[in-house]
């Protein structure tokens, strides 16, 4: 007997079909690298995105910046 999933995350997640989405990450000129992927560990592990998304990085500078 074949094991069916019961939960919807499940069978999202397991999709052939699912297309990646675009996440936008808002990052400052501060950030570095190390602190952009942490930022998207944290998305993913939030359940905000998936691992296969696309990350989008938007850029802002503070008031204090020129």
């Amino acid at each position: 007997m074949r094991h069916r999933p019961s939960n919807r995350l499940h069978q999202l997640e397991n999709d052939p079909n699912r297309a990646p989405r675009r996440y936008p990450l808002w990052v400052d000129a501060r950030d570095t690298p190390a602190d952009i992927e942490a930022k998207r560990e944290r998305a993913i592990a939030a359940g905000l995105a998936s691992a296969d998304d696309q990350f989008v990085l938007v850029r802002w500078k503070r008031k204090d910046e020129s």
